[in-house]
């Protein structure tokens, strides 16, 4: 069960106890009324914990993130924005420990820079940076979509060109068709002139 799911659940018990108390209180039912109260008091503490308490996820996230700024942070480079990526080569790396070793063979600092909910850690090198993203939960940073947009216009731009390759072989087809035509043509004329 999910955390929003608990919430829920837990709010919805809540209201339901505290009608009942109240009814109970005004129908003079004092020790009912001290059970629902007990109850609603249980109730309230158990809100203030779930709500208090980091999901997993975020635990799992936040010890990965401080685990790798603290075991490589003599070549982490914390920036506060990311460089302009236009006219690069773009590499999703799946894992820092292969970034690291990048990083270490060609001598060059990570950068990195923390957002709300994900890191993204960046090797430059000339036209080149190669991307590693550290996320909270499952989803498509801004960063992912610009890779995403850049890939599918790279497949336009690669179709685009096959379908100007076929076209142009188709022409030069044609143009070779026609030629030889002409040739024939003028072969048969030759023909009917000896003859």
């Amino acid at each position: 069960m999910n955390k929003k799911t608990k919430l829920t659940i837990i709010l919805i018990l809540l209201v339901l106890d505290l009608i009942g108390a109240v009814v109970l209180y005004i129908n003079n039912l004092y020790g009912y009324f001290l059970i629902t109260l007990g109850v609603l008091i249980i109730l309230v503490i158990t809100l203030i914990l779930s709500v208090s308490e980091k999901t997993d996820d975020e635990s799992k996230y936040n010890n990965s993130l401080k685990g790798i700024l603290k075991r490589y942070d003599s070549i982490l480079v914390e920036t506060s924005s990311i460089p302009d990526m236009e006219g690069k080569n773009m590499m999703m790396i799946t894992n820092i420990e292969d970034m690291i070793d990048a990083s270490v063979e060609i001598r060059k600092p990570i950068y990195y820079k923390k957002e709300e909910d994900h890191c993204i850690f960046l090797l430059l090198d000339n036209q080149d940076i190669s991307l590693f993203i550290l996320k909270l939960d499952d989803f498509e940073t801004p960063i992912e979509k610009l890779i995403k947009e850049r890939k599918n216009s790279i497949q336009d731009l690669i179709s685009q060109a096959r379908e100007n390759k076929n076209t142009q072989k188709e022409i030069k087809e044609e143009s070779i068709d026609i030629t030889n035509k002409e040739e024939k043509e003028e072969d048969s004329v030759e023909e009917e002139e000896i003859l």
